[in-house]
């Protein structure tokens, strides 16, 4: 019976070439490769709040309308 080689999902290295393989729903990832993606994970800084971004972003609007509106009142008297 033939069987088909599994293979890394990322790099492509065949069962045989690494030490462990672990399957995922639709792919198959190795040591090697899962080690590069935890170093890439705890180099990288960690992503902004978007519900904090946007609520400061908001806040940013209405200090911009405000002082707009206010400079406006100022020189229609």
């Amino acid at each position: 019976m033939w069987f088909r080689a599994l293979r890394c999902s990322f790099c492509r290295r065949a069962d045989k070439d690494v030490e462990k393989l672990v399957a995922g729903a639709r792919g198959y990832i190795c040591d090697r490769c899962a080690r590069e993606v935890m170093r890439i994970i705890e180099s990288t800084p960690p992503a902004p709040d978007t519900k904090t971004l946007a609520r400061r972003m908001d806040l940013e609007r209405a200090t911009v309308w405000h002082r707009t509106w206010h400079f406006a009142v100022g020189h229609s008297n």
